[in-house]
């Protein structure tokens, strides 16, 4: 008799560990960070941007339509005329615009091309209906259903051709957070030169009184450098992203 409640009383507490087993919550996975709400592009450990729509337009009011416009070519910083040995303090172009738009300091810039994760994956040159220049993918990136995307720089010189995209297929990039730098030159004074050849993008650091920071691209190249702030550069411009 002993036996039998024994065996029944083993019985019922199997029963209730498998029922109690049963109604624990499960847990859940975490979470692809591809798949999260996440926007922009790493800039710092600390720091993500969303870029401005096009580059900064000749007055320095507002953006170009199309992200392959040229835009216009800047000053770093605003001179005496006349005198090419002065140049006054940078005052960013963003304090121009409504928005909280600033300029990329030169750490910024590199850490986006070279150290943000993925970063080699996540840039490569390629043309928009013609219009050569350079790729950025955001940090969560997928791409539109039959579209391609290679992450390289060409072997030779001027050619943009490893990224092709009517305008049709760019407006599908552009809707996933891809951005484009147009190869629109440099100039000094009132000429302009490599116009589809390079591009120029300033920006906000010094290097010296007499010197400022710049990131540079070929077609096949991309480094960084420093030269007098009255050369004349394309201006893109960023929001911080702030986090919810």
């Amino acid at each position: 008799m002993k036996t039998n409640r024994l065996s029944l009383w083993l019985m019922l507490t199997c029963i209730l560990l498998i029922l109690c087993s049963c109604s624990k919550d499960v847990p859940v996975e975490p979470s692809n960070p591809q798949e999260e709400n996440v926007v922009g592009f790493s800039v710092s450990p600390e720091k993500r941007v969303v870029f401005a729509p096009g580059n900064l337009t000749n007055d320095g009011l507002s953006f170009e339509e199309n992200q392959w416009d040229f835009g216009g070519l800047f000053d770093w910083s605003a001179t005496q005329s006349g005198n090419t040995l002065y140049y006054a303090d940078f005052t960013d172009w963003g304090n121009r615009i409504e928005g909280g738009w600033r300029t990329l300091t030169i750490d910024e810039w590199m850490y986006l091309f070279d150290n943000r994760e993925g970063a080699a994956e996540k840039m490569g040159i390629g043309n928009i209906d013609g219009t050569g220049g350079l790729i950025l993918l955001p940090d969560a990136w997928k791409i539109p259903e039959g579209l391609h995307f290679v992450p390289e720089f060409a072997e030779d010189n001027d050619d943009w051709s490893l990224n092709e995209y009517s305008l049709s297929e760019w407006e599908k990039m552009e809707s996933a957070g891809a951005v484009f730098l147009p190869a629109a030159g440099d100039g000094y004074g009132v000429s302009a030169c490599r116009v589809a050849a390079m591009g120029f993008y300033w920006s906000s650091s010094s290097q010296g009184p007499q010197s400022a920071q710049y990131v540079f691209f070929y077609s096949y190249y991309l480094a960084q450098s420093s030269r007098g702030p009255g050369n004349q550069y394309s201006v893109r411009l960023v929001q911080d992203v702030v986090e919810q």
